[in-house]
Order: C-alpha cells, then sequence, then structure tokens
C-alpha cells in the first residue's frame, strides 16, 4: 500500500468515527428531549411570564427545567413506582411559588371579575407563595390607591396587617350582596363602578363579618390604560363615616 493510499484510508476511518460519534449523540439527544417532554409537559398559563434564561442565575427562583425532583407533597400519591412523575397535579407540586405569575391588570377583566381575583386571593392569602393575596391586590391597585396605602409592596403588607383589612385576609367566606351600575367617565377620571361584598371572618381570629364597598375606576393612562383597577377598598362602616 503506498503513502497516499493509506493516508485515504486513515482519513476515510476517521470520517467514520466522526460520522458514528454525531449519530449516538443525535440520538441521546433525542431520547432525552423525549424524556424530558415526558417529564414536565406543564401548561402555558403555569409557564406564562417565566424567563427561562433569567432563571439559569436566579438564586431566588430556582426552576429546574429538566427532571423535577419531587418533595414531599399533599400530591405525592401520584408518583409512580419507578418515581416518575404521574399528573399534572404532581409537577404543579414541584414548582417553587416564586415562578407562579400572579394575576396581574388587563383592560379584558370586567370590575366583577377584579374583585373576585383579589378576594379569592385574599381567601388563601399565603397560596401560592406567601402574601400572594395581597400581591394580587397591589397589582391591581390605582395609583392613586398605592400612594394611599404606602406607596410600595413592603408598607401596603404593613397596612394591609389592620383589623379591618384583617377581616378579608384567610377569610373563611365571602360573597357579592350587590353591584353598582357604571358611572360615566369626566374629564378628569375614568368610569366608575361599586361592588359591595360580605365577608366572613374565620372564628379563631376573633374579628367580627365586615361588608367592604369596592370602588372601581378605568384607568385612561398608559401603561395600564383601559384597565379596571381599585381605586378604594372600604369597610362599610369606614365608608359611612367618610359621608359624614
Amino acid at each position: 500500500m503506498t503513502l497516499s493510499s493509506a493516508s485515504r484510508f486513515l482519513g476515510l476511518i476517521v470520517t467514520l468515527q466522526i460520522i458514528l460519534k454525531a449519530s449516538s449523540f443525535n440520538l441521546q439527544s433525542s431520547r432525552y428531549l423525549v424524556h424530558l417532554n415526558q417529564q414536565t409537559s406543564f401548561t402555558s398559563t403555569i409557564l406564562k411570564g417565566i424567563d427561562f434564561d433569567a432563571l439559569e442565575n436566579d438564586e431566588e427562583c430556582d426552576f429546574y427545567t429538566g427532571e423535577v425532583e419531587m418533595k414531599p407533597t399533599s400530591a405525592s400519591s401520584s408518583i409512580s413506582e419507578d418515581g416518575s412523575i404521574a399528573t399534572l397535579e404532581a409537577k404543579v407540586a414541584a414548582i417553587n411559588p416564586n415562578c407562579i405569575e400572579l394575576p396581574d391588570a388587563n383592560p379584558d377583566i370586567t370590575p366583577e371579575e377584579v374583585v373576585s381575583t383579589c378576594m379569592d386571593f385574599l381567601q388563601n392569602n399565603d397560596e401560592p407563595r406567601m402574601n400572594s393575596g395581597l400581591e394580587v391586590c397591589w397589582n391591581f391597585s390605582s395609583d392613586s390607591c398605592r400612594a394611599a396605602n404606602g406607596g410600595s409592596l413592603d408598607a401596603f403588607y404593613q397596612y394591609a396587617r389592620n383589623p379591618v383589612f384583617q377581616t378579608m385576609v384567610n377569610c373563611e367566606s365571602w360573597e357579592v350582596l350587590s353591584i353598582g351600575p357604571e358611572i360615566a367617565g369626566t374629564p378628569t377620571r375614568g368610569m366608575m363602578k361599586t361592588v359591595l361584598v360580605h365577608v366572613v371572618q374565620q372564628k379563631e381570629k376573633n374579628l367580627k363579618d365586615r361588608r367592604f364597598i369596592w370602588t372601581m375606576m378605568r384607568e385612561r393612562r398608559p401603561p395600564r390604560q383601559g384597565c379596571w383597577l381599585v381605586h378604594e377598598c372600604l369597610s362599610v362602616d369606614n365608608a359611612f363615616a367618610h359621608t359624614e
């Protein structure tokens, strides 16, 4: 065999090795992707708003997008014998709560839906994470409402500790008693609407049941233009005091 023939033969062997390695890598990658899809088929609602590129270096939001390592939860019964996650409920339970996006102002949400959303989250204030209910209320509050209640989310947490507001936090139940008509906007404000809510307090809190008037206003300025926001939320007793 001449030198040139030997070189061509050696080159052919190297080429075949590269092809085999590439094929093996592609096969392993395909198997990994199939395995990954089987393990993490989350809904788009849960993943909405998550920046996966930012999560890698975010110490607070440790959202692992590969195989989910389950911790003891109420959904642990959904784990199969081989350790894989069997249901969506179990997968959701494994998500870091800090990675779940809470409801926020949207032009498509009606004033009644805003109140219902706030009350539902206040009733379970620490789900999916601590003070989620208060955070949702803050998300739907107008700028003037925020300024009247501390001006920042942390200050609002402190304000919400007062006994009157605490009636709504982790309450036993609530219901809408009446919904007022839409009040036309003026040159200085948007349309308004009121929703009267009755709140039943948990017995162990030793607080009386209360009724709250939620005053909603449609925002006319960007960036939340067209959104119904909480302009004011007052206990009925306090509301009457404001009119005297």
